[in-house]
């Protein structure tokens, strides 16, 4: 039975819910919060989730679409502030714990959320989560359809016990977009439809236990497909054991157990098949001791890698070893330590972050031999924390996004209009620092802002770092007027990034430079009769159509208006 059909009933039965694609309603890691998005697409920023509108922050259980690595450098999306998002503690947060929202507003914009938590018994319980984000308009200076929807669900089961907890999630996750970008305007107008749909689904679980040297597990199975007959499946699991030695000393043991294959029907310049298959064993080895005024962890993680079916594997090394030092009791922390990470590379993570790729992708995981880190931290008044940190890092086959080539035959997919992406993949060393503060100024105020500076050196002199800013940074603040009123407000933040244009194979590479870009937002709430609460958000609220892909303006100045309402479920 061929790939593709595997993921579709997989996707079918895990979770009884479907989108129907011809519905016209329609993220380097940056380590910063993120506002709402005020894009034409949540197509570009496809992984934010719209804000909570009210003053009771409901504990959602998130939707588990990744996987559990630590994401490598180049994975960038604009984070925004959730300013909306920053939770307003109060009497009433433990009187309901579901919710509906609907809210509708400019662009055609249509936002449904929904979160329901059934309980079972007093140990267990069940939850569904679901939010829809779509827009019917298109984005102003667009000449084809630009119109986006986001949809995504799970179904979660939780119990717990004095001994234990686990939790096992059913998810899916669909969605629409169009590669609008079109640079060579002489191919307009273009009667075909360039639209593409994702599709993704999964399961996910976790056990977590108090007593033995067994301490739990991780795992997930996810696939993917698209339609353009492009097909994924990846499968993750992370056992892990502990054994006490003397008080306040333990040896961790983690296993990774890690399988991804998929396909994509053809490459870019040619109807050849493309097949990716990677399977990682791996085993991180720590010895922690802790002290009232200290905590440290030597370990390392060693892995055996293999690609493609090729003949034998690789071991990969590399260190994970943790200082830290309790200077001035919990207020001044100076911590450092060096580690490293092997990532699988997904279509399902990268299409997320850029949803402009092509179909078309050879697919390669990403190995850093070290990164090494100190900063300091700590808690100040009021429950303010702060870090500060610096980090030197190797990255081997880091990805990076750029245009493709120009496509000059007649028999030209969607992507071919000089308008999508594809991954390179670099040696290089990315160093830079980071500075965040989050917490509350009083029981009215909350804040939560970063700033972050990356730089990059590659081993060919000539490369840059494309598509990736070098500065970052986000603020959000939410400030509590009434019992029953907030406001907040967000912004951030991206510097200028490298592109090149779509030009031919043999023509040289033209280099473009993406202008930095500032988004504005505010949002306020007012809760009334206990149960509803009305809300609004205005979002990029300076109106620039700036771009975070070269050609892919977004929307404008937003406006969003609706209304939740809480409820129990007995």
């Amino acid at each position: 039975m061929k790939l593709l059909y595997k993921i579709s009933i997989l996707s079918s039965v895990l979770f009884v819910f479907r989108v129907q694609a011809q519905d016209k309603l329609g993220t380097i890691s940056v380590d910063i919060v993120k506002p709402y998005t005020p894009t034409i697409a949540d197509v570009q920023k496809p992984t934010e989730q719209t804000p909570k509108k009210d003053t009771i922050a409901v504990a959602k259980k998130q939707v588990t679409y990744s996987s559990q690595s630590v994401p490598v450098t180049s994975t960038f999306v604009p984070e925004k502030g959730k300013a909306a998002r920053i939770p307003v503690v109060s009497k009433r947060d433990s009187l309901y714990h579901s919710y509906i929202a609907l809210a509708g507003g400019n662009y055609s914009s249509l936002y449904g959320d929904a979160f329901l938590s059934l309980p079972l018994s007093a140990t267990s319980d069940l939850s569904v989560d679901f939010s829809h984000h779509s827009s019917q308009s298109n984005v102003k200076a667009a000449d084809t359809d630009s119109n986006f929807a986001h949809t995504q669900a799970q179904a979660t089961y939780s119990q717990w016990a004095e001994a234990y907890q686990y939790h096992v999630s059913a998810n899916v996750l669909h969605r629409l977009s169009h590669w609008y970008g079109v640079e060579q305007k002489a191919l307009l107008p273009i009667a075909a439809s360039l639209k593409q749909n994702y599709l993704s689904g999964g399961i996910s679980g976790d056990l977590k236990l108090t007593k033995g040297v067994f301490e739990g597990l991780d795992f997930f199975l996810q696939g993917a497909k698209d339609d353009f007959d492009s097909g994924e499946l990846q499968f993750n699991l992370c056992p892990s054991l502990r054994f006490a030695l003397k008080e306040g000393q333990l040896i961790q043991l983690r296993g990774v157990v890690d399988y991804l294959q998929g396909r994509f029907d053809r490459a870019f310049s040619a109807p050849v098949e493309l097949v990716y298959k990677s399977a990682f064993l791996g085993l991180r080895p720590a010895y922690v001791r802790t002290a009232p005024n200290y905590s440290v962890r030597i370990g390392l993680g060693a892995y055996y890698a293999k690609q493609n079916d090729g003949e034998g594997g690789k071991f990969k090394l590399f260190p994970d070893v943790e200082l830290s030092y309790n200077a001035i009791k919990k207020s001044l922390i100076a911590y450092g330590g060096i580690t490293g990470n092997l990532q699988q590379l997904t279509y399902r993570e990268q299409s997320l972050e850029n949803p402009y790729l092509s179909p078309t992708q050879y697919l390669q995981p990403t190995y850093t031999p070290y990164d090494i880190y100190a900063g300091i931290r700590g808690a100040l008044f009021q429950g303010f924390a702060y870090d500060l940190k610096g980090f030197y890092s190797h990255i081997i086959d880091m990805p990076m996004f750029q245009a493709n080539a120009q496509y000059t035959l007649a028999d030209r997919k969607p992507y071919h209009y000089d308008n999508s992406y594809h991954l390179i993949y670099q040696d290089g060393m990315s160093f830079g620092a980071k500075a965040s503060i989050q917490g509350k100024l009083s029981d009215r105020f909350h804040i939560d802002a970063s700033a972050k500076v990356n730089s990059y050196s590659f081993d060919w002199l000539r490369e840059q770092e494309w598509n990736l800013p070098i500065f970052t940074s986000a603020l959000s603040a939410r400030y509590r007027i009434l019992p029953v009123w907030n406001i907040g407000t967000s912004f951030y933040w991206v510097g200028a990034r490298k592109d090149i244009k779509h030009t031919l194979p043999t023509s040289p590479t033209e280099e473009v430079t993406l202008d930095g870009f500032f988004d504005l937002n505010f949002s306020t709430d007012y809760t009334f009769l206990k149960r509803w609460t009305v809300f609004a958000d205005l979002s990029n609220i300076t109106g620039a159509h700036y771009q975070r892909w070269t050609n892919y303006p977004v929307q404008g100045f937003q406006v969003l208006v609706g209304a939740k309402y809480r409820f129990n479920i007995r």
